[in-house]
């Protein structure tokens, strides 16, 4: 009996790993990814810069689901707990649920290619960006994103069941009418990148949006950690670079950042097409933020990211 009781635990036990093991699978993702950071030479009066920055391309798609219950089942479970228990068991439940179900398609010699870049311009709605290849649109979504009220515009064109060997497509600026304004051939020049569910790596986050490459360095600021700002600061102006600047903020009290709003310069010293961030210092507590200083970051692209070219004095707030 006990022999036949071990059997079948053990049994059970490889049927258990073996469906984790499948799951953790379904989870483990790669994406193709080309960094391209190649400005286009705008002969569009009001577009006075436009670049594409990245493009991706991954075989695994989310898979359209209908909209959850106000409440999953598992809630009603969890509300009859004490309260200290309530939230780590729906956190948990969750968790597991979430892990156990395969939340992807897969279309096989097929994938999902998006083109991602930033376009400035103070009447960009009166163009159209479109992804081509061969002549043909294969454009499904068109996404904008636009921090507060900045003229700098961050688009996401997406494209479905698009060959995983593909080796060219173009870029078209239109206009409403949908007449040709430009037309720019993309060569992509894939860097093989693996990650898990949905932690998608911070390089290609941080690649497209100088905003949160300035996030990074600012959280660097915030911790005290001064030394290592020196990665983010283009290399050719390192030796003259204001570092005085950055070590004035030990003259402030500050755990916290706020309005790091971006504005576009075409030119800024002898910089073309300069990125500038407003930053406010200050304490983040319960009753708010209180600002103790504020300071002008200067950012350009890179093949290799977005790097700081300087930074204004430190002005204390009073």
């Amino acid at each position: 009996m006990r022999s036949k009781l071990k059997t079948t635990c053990f049994a059970l036990l490889i049927i258990f790993l073996s469906v984790t093991a499948f799951f953790y699978a379904q989870h483990n993702r790669c994406i193709y990814w080309t960094k391209l950071s190649r400005e286009i030479d705008s002969t569009i009066k009001s577009v006075p810069y436009l670049e594409v920055r990245q493009i991706t391309l991954e075989n695994k798609m989310e898979r359209c689901r209908d909209a959850p219950p106000d409440e999953p089942w598992y809630w009603s479970i969890a509300k009859k707990l004490p309260k200290e228990y309530q939230i780590p068991f729906i956190q948990i439940v969750g968790s597991v649920i979430s892990f156990y179900r395969n939340p992807y398609e897969v279309h096989p010699g097929e994938g999902l290619l998006k083109v991602e870049g930033i376009v400035v311009s103070d009447d960009f709605r009166q163009y159209r960006l479109r992804i081509y290849h061969k002549d043909t649109c294969i454009t499904g979504d068109v996404r904008y994103l636009t921090h507060g009220d900045s003229n700098i515009h961050f688009f996401e064109l997406v494209a479905e069941n698009v060959p995983l060997d593909i080796d060219e497509v173009e870029l078209w600026v239109l206009d409403q009418e949908y007449g040709l304004k430009r037309r720019i051939k993309l060569k992509p020049d894939w860097e093989t990148l693996h990650y898990f569910r949905n932690a998608k790596p911070l390089d290609i986050r941080t690649h497209l949006d100088p905003q949160r490459t300035v996030f990074r360095i600012t959280r660097l600021l915030v911790q005290g950690r001064m030394d290592e700002i020196a990665h983010f600061v283009l290399p050719k102006v390192r030796e003259n670079f204001p570092w005085e600047r950055i070590e004035e903020l030990n003259t402030i009290e500050f755990n916290s950042v706020s309005d790091v709003a971006p504005s576009y310069q075409e030119k800024y010293k002898s910089f073309e097409d300069v990125f500038c961030f407003h930053i406010n210092y200050g304490i983040h507590n319960r009753g708010g933020f209180t600002k103790t200083g504020e300071q002008l970051m200067y950012v350009v692209s890179t093949e290799e990211g977005w790097r700081i070219i300087d930074v204004s004095k430190l002005k204390q707030a009073h």
